[in-house]
């Protein structure tokens, strides 16, 4: 059931102006980008599903979400795929709305440098020894 709704959000997905999916969906993970002519920040996208109950997470190189299919998702399909849409038009009607998702994506085009740096004092404050 999981692998099934798993490809069903996939084809709609595919079916969606702006989107595209990333590989074959052959298990349970279901991941995507805005197509190159679509006109949508996908981190845009994601940030919105989030806002409509939906857990998404953010990638990069290339910039795109996944879904990981499980037994909640399945006979949901058809909503997901609507509030989808909803979100892609919301990306497209209002490109300037990125929220915490477009950060995760901003980090990549940072120096390593201080990133690594970041990375190493949070650390330091979050697991002590």
């Amino acid at each position: 059931d999981i692998i099934e709704t798993a490809r069903e959000i996939g084809r709609g997905v595919a079916a969606i102006p702006g989107l595209e999916v990333i590989g074959n969906v052959e298990a349970m993970i279901v991941c995507f980008r805005a197509s190159k002519d679509g006109g949508v920040n996908v981190y845009t996208v994601g940030d919105k599903m989030t806002k409509l109950g939906w857990s998404l997470n953010s990638l990069q190189h290339p910039a795109s979400v996944h879904l990981c299919c499980t037994m909640r998702h399945v006979g949901k399909a058809k909503v997901f795929l609507q509030d989808l849409t909803e979100a892609v038009q919301a990306a497209k009607t209002n490109p300037g709305e990125g929220g915490n998702a477009a950060i995760y994506g901003m980090a990549s085009s940072l120096p390593q440098g201080p990133v690594d740096e970041m990375l190493r004092l949070y650390n330091d404050v979050v697991y002590k020894l």
